[in-house]
């Protein structure tokens, strides 16, 4: 019978190769614990290098399909990183993440609405996340649009960016005047914070529109609201 084993960030640090020592059992990583050994990537020591071992076994099994449902293991069983009961950063109360949202008006088809994006997201050339499942991921040579980001906290902004691998172009889009998040505002999200943290560097850039294109009404309430 199949056992569950968890590993927790000290045996991963202490060995990162421990992931396939448990033949056909299941192998669960919290999330929690690839956090905490994405912080230790810098350092230079023998913890700092297994750090970064655990991370690139982490890509290459991510290959195999998503760690959050499960991955095969070379020598059998199987690998799970488990993403419940975690602080969240996920989609806020009320949204529905099997939405397409913005997606879903941008690609619709006469009254096939999701004929022409599904079709992408078949063809791989759009994929969907939600941030929760990219923590301690490289995403080298995509183009990346983050929507909604005004509802997202800055350490959600700060996970995302700090995903970017070589060759990425991330884009944000938002309205910080409509917030849906309970606990941010129109200075505290982390759109605002994005652009006023990287407003000087040379790398990035950002533009301002001053004028809804919704409706006068819509204008209206957004500003005064």
């Amino acid at each position: 019978m199949a056992k569950t084993y968890i590993l927790d960030t000290n045996v991963l640090l202490h060995d990162p190769k421990s992931i396939f020592a448990f033949q056909d059992n299941e192998v669960v990583i919290p999330l929690a614990v690839v956090e905490e050994i994405d912080t230790q990537k810098k350092r230079q020591d023998e913890i700092g290098r297994n750090a970064r071992s655990v991370s690139r076994i982490l890509d290459q099994l991510r290959s195999l399909g998503k760690l959050s449902k499960g991955v095969p293991l070379h020598q059998g069983g199987r690998l799970r990183v488990e993403v419940n009961h975690q602080e969240a950063i996920d989609f806020p109360k009320g949204l529905d993440p099997e939405r397409y949202d913005n997606l879903e008006y941008l690609f619709r088809d006469g009254s096939e609405t999701f004929t022409v994006l599904d079709e992408f997201i078949n063809r791989g050339i759009i994929e969907m996340e939600t941030l929760t499942h990219i923590r301690g991921r490289s995403i080298p040579n995509q183009f990346i649009i983050c929507d909604e980001a005004q509802n997202l906290s800055p350490n959600m902004i700060k996970t995302l960016v700090t995903r970017v691998g070589e060759g990425t172009k991330i884009v944000f889009t938002g309205d910080p005047e409509q917030i849906d998040h309970p606990y941010l505002d129109a200075s505290s999200n982390g759109l605002t914070y994005l652009v006023e943290r990287l407003k000087a560097e040379e790398i990035s850039g950002h533009v301002t529109l001053t004028k809804g294109e919704r409706s006068v009404v819509a204008e209206m309430g957004a500003r005064l609201l």
